[in-house]
């Protein structure tokens, strides 16, 4: 039972009352919201005259109304995309056709116009193209989508600028910083030192990447190797002399270079001390018998014995000389002659000190001689460090580098020898791309012809010397015959042999470094100068700046792009002379370009392919018209081949998609160094892919006689093949240059200079010294003994020097 003892009625009242409360609550909640609303819409001020202005405003413009048309997308079959971006590349030389309504004022306007460059190719308008061509052409629309960039204005109806080609992975070098998206703003965040997250970055890697990198380096591995290199075929090479010092690796040239200029340093501090020395003991010499001459050496005794010491601190000084003139293991040097000449110098000066009465039968003190030729040795030393320096500098710094080297393979020097030389065993070379240039110093230093030249005068003059002795013994007194011999055999020795050769050299190199090459040392010289023939690209003739690209004409609806890329992948294989200006328009994206295969040469017409399984023909209208495909008339040809540019044709499938006015000219430079070797008997021999280069219009081109450059048939052209693109780990550095032919042609003819003057050298270099060696023998004959003198010896082969000297660097002037 329940405890409340309310009554019913007293319940519904309290019932009553309890829904009375809660209604004024609701009440009062509703008119706190009503209020909460008011005060909202109250802060809002809104001008309605501004916004009745602005509706009317709006009321009167048109709606700008743009219709959007889907692009439809076309088959892709390499990863690139369709960019267009301005090409203004020789823009300068751009001109815009205007339409014609007619043919004849098509032809009369085109000849009045200037026969500047072009610059491209657009298709005549096709309602006319069955009026140009011998037979109709079928319209082929199979294009393939490239990523190219052209500038549509200036365009025409004949003519459309020649586009780029951008590989779509370098299409942000191209498009402008404004397209590229604004960075996404990011929230201010609040961070707790400590709370941050350290996430340590793992790097990522591409497999098919680094598989594909790895396969180019097994690749270039593959091509560089040979089983038998020059350097360990030739047998003149790998002498233990320089097998420890010579330049093997990139890591070797710093050392070497430092210990070349160390040399260069030591010698310098030689050449200081033998001229102050020599100074001295010419003084003396001069003054002798003189009151210029101090009182405390005035007495023969004394004389002698200061002159004495002066040669011992001058021999001491050039100790290094004297020795290395006695190492005869491999015959006489160059310092022998000086050394020997030491040893009966000092014993006749010696003699003088310890009896000064051998001074009175016709005696002469030669120690301002022999001083004389120490400073010459010296010289000569000098002289070689120096090319050697700088033919090692040009070597490390001048990048890409390539030597010359014999074709080894006697087949192969058969085949492309075969119609192109009369020899029976010829020595044909060619240049090859390597990482070193091997045996450098060996080079450099070996087979020099001042040790040759030497081996055969100096036991003359010696010989001769020994002759005179006995002869002028007889006639008067051994005492005097004996000074007289030392005389002979003073003014004899061939002391400036070594610094007139090296001259030779260092001016050659001096002359070479303007075309990019280096010859190295009279080996090198020899080595090239031993040449029948040269080898190489029709190309290489041209260069990078040889060729040009005027216009394009494309037909049957062909898109420019699809031209530029069939073209392109064709002449860049081949390695023709235009793939120059093809690289440029591909901005050397050669990824881009399709595979090319069976590629066959047609001579004088031009190159058949296939590219992406179609028959693809790149050459002049004989090529075209050989395999069946219709070509423009001659008449319309005609008007775009003025001033000798040449019409370079396109068919894909059996139908013509683009002709390409083309020219070729001669670097003035390469024709003057052509001229020069062209009188020499060194043949050159080219491989040529391009319809318009030939042996006639090579000679053209560059002014020489017809037949002197010859173009490889097609059994050579095949056979140089593997030796065009050869890139090799070590090659002999004979001959170093920078891979054109302007570098090749002129280190060719530096080596053929260098073994003419050096022959001019040797031979005046002998006969100054036997004219001196007669001079004093006819004097001692007819006993004028007082004409026999230091200072007059000294003179003499100063002058001789200097004739020698200017000799051979007149013969310089003529390279």
């Amino acid at each position: 039972m329940s405890d409340n003892n309310l009554s019913i009625d007293e319940i519904i009242k309290k019932a009553e009352q309890i829904k009375a409360q809660a209604e004024k609550q609701l009440m009062d909640a509703q008119k706190n919201l009503d209020e909460m609303a008011k005060s909202a819409i109250n802060e809002v001020t809104v001008d309605s005259d501004a916004v009745m202005k602005r509706v009317e405003e709006l009321s009167n413009e048109e709606d700008d109304i743009k219709e959007f048309n889907p692009v439809k997308k076309t088959s892709v079959q390499d990863k690139t995309k369709t960019v267009r971006i301005s090409f203004d590349k020789r823009a300068d030389k751009t001109v815009a056709f205007k339409k014609f309504s007619s043919a004849d004022k098509q032809d009369e306007d085109i000849e009045s116009l200037d026969d500047d460059d072009i610059k491209i190719a657009d298709s005549i308008g096709n309602d006319g193209e069955d009026d140009i061509f011998e037979h109709p052409i079928v319209p082929n629309e199979k294009t393939k989508t490239v990523v190219i960039s052209s500038n549509s204005e200036g365009s025409s109806d004949f003519f459309q600028e020649v586009p780029t080609i951008v590989a779509r992975e370098s299409l942000g070098e191209y498009l402008d910083s404004s397209s590229s998206n604004d960075d996404e703003d990011v929230g201010i965040q609040m961070c707790f030192e400590g709370f941050d997250d350290a996430i340590e970055e793992v790097p990522t890697i591409d497999e098919a990447v680094a598989e594909q990198i790895l396969i180019e380096q097994r690749k270039e591995k593959i091509n560089k190797f040979r089983l038998f290199g020059p350097d360990e075929t030739d047998e003149e090479l790998g002498d233990e002399e320089f097998e420890e010092r010579d330049y093997k690796a990139k890591e070797d040239r710093q050392s070497i270079l430092t210990r070349l200029l160390k040399k260069k340093s030591v010698i310098g501090v030689q050449m200081i001390i033998s001229i102050a020395l020599f100074t001295l003991l010419l003084l003396m010499t001069v003054f002798k018998s003189t009151e210029y001459l101090p009182l405390a050496i005035a007495e023969n005794s004394k004389f002698f014995t200061t002159g004495c010491v002066l040669l011992f601190l001058t021999v001491f000084t050039n100790l290094n000389i004297f020795l290395h003139g006695f190492n005869i293991k491999k015959g006489i040097n160059t310092d022998f002659p000086v050394s020997v000449l030491t040893l009966a110098i000092l014993g006749q000066s010696l003699a003088f000190a310890i009896n000064s009465d051998l001074w009175m039968n016709n005696g002469v003190f030669l120690g301002s001689a022999l001083a004389f030729a120490y400073i010459f040795s010296l010289l000569g030393k000098r002289q070689i460090l120096v090319r050697i320096i700088d033919n090692f500098d040009f070597i490390i710094n001048s990048g890409e580098t390539y030597c010359l080297e014999n074709i080894a393979n006697a087949l192969d020097v058969k085949v492309l020898g075969r119609d192109n030389l009369d020899e029976e065993d010829p020595i044909i070379k060619t240049s090859v791309k390597t990482d070193i240039p091997t045996n450098f110093m060996e080079i450099s230093c070996k087979s020099d012809p001042s040790d040759k030249t030497v081996k055969v005068l100096y036991p003359i003059t010696v010989l001769l010397s020994a002759v005179l002795l006995i002869a002028v013994g007889l006639l008067d007194n051994w005492g005097t015959g004996v000074n007289i011999a030392i005389a002979a055999l003073t003014i004899s020795t061939p002391v400036s042999l070594l610094y007139a050769m090296n001259t030779i050299l260092s001016d050659i190199s001096a002359e070479l470094d303007k075309y990019g090459a280096r010859v190295c040392g009279f080996e090198g010289a020899q080595m090239a100068a031993g040449t029948n023939a040269v080898v190489l690209e029709a190309a290489n003739l041209f260069g990078t700046h040889g060729c040009d690209l005027h216009g394009i004409k494309v037909f049957n609806k062909t898109k420019i792009d699809d031209a530029i890329i069939y073209a392109a992948a064709v002449i860049i294989k081949t390695k023709s002379p235009l793939a120059h200006v093809f690289d440029d328009v591909i901005i050397g994206k050669k990824s881009i370009l399709p595979k090319v295969d069976n590629v066959q040469y047609e001579e004088q017409m031009g190159t058949s392919a296939w590219v992406y399984q179609k028959k693809v023909l790149v050459g002049n209208r004989n090529l075209l018209i050989n395999h069946g495909v219709s070509v423009p008339k001659i008449s319309f040809e005609q008007k775009f081949t003025r001033r000798n540019r040449k019409a370079l044709y396109l068919a894909v499938d059996g139908k013509i998609m683009a002709m390409f006015i083309v020219s070729y000219s001669a670097d003035p430079n390469l024709k003057r160094e052509l001229k020069k070797l062209e009188k020499t008997d060194i043949t050159l021999i080219v491989k040529s892919n391009d319809p318009y280069i030939n042996e006639e219009s090579i000679a053209n081109l560059f002014e020489l006689p017809r037949g002197y450059i010859k173009v490889m048939n097609r059994q050579a052209s095949r056979v140089f093949e593997k030796y065009s693109d050869m890139q090799v780990e070590k090659s002999p550095a004979y001959v170093v240059h920078n891979g054109t032919a302007k570098g090749l042609i002129s280190a060719m003819r530096g080596a053929l200079t260098a073994v003419s003057t050096k022959n001019s050298v040797s031979f005046l270099t002998c006969f100054g010294c036997i004219l001196g060696l007669v001079t004093v023998a006819g004097l001692a004959l007819m006993q004028w003994y007082s004409q026999i003198t230091c200072t007059a010896i000294i003179g003499c082969q100063a002058i001789w020097t200097a004739f020698t000297v200017i000799v051979s660097k007149l013969r310089k002037i003529g390279f």
